[in-house]
């Protein structure tokens, strides 16, 4: 049973990429500081919204909202993978 924002398997994946990605952008060249931080943000974004959308679990719309927010980030994340 699901008590916890940590037992959602979306979420543990998601914090493994957040490692990943942020071991990655070091490998970008500092002249691309914007792109670093879009790519930051966008990796921190998409635990951060299924952690807050789970937190209003009393809501299934507002829990598919923030899973959408999350979705999002992930496509920033793929559109950006390309520059670099």
């Amino acid at each position: 049973m699901i008590k916890d924002v940590m037992d959602l398997e979306v979420y543990k994946e998601s914090m493994s990429l957040l490692k990943e990605v942020h071991i990655l952008v070091s490998l970008i060249p500092q002249a691309e500081q914007d792109l670093i931080w879009q790519i930051k943000r966008a990796s921190r974004s998409i635990p951060a919204n299924i952690a807050e959308g789970f937190a209003k679990k009393s809501s299934v719309k507002e829990f598919k909202r923030y899973l959408m927010i999350a979705l999002g980030s992930s496509d920033i994340l793929i559109s950006n993978r390309k520059k670099f």
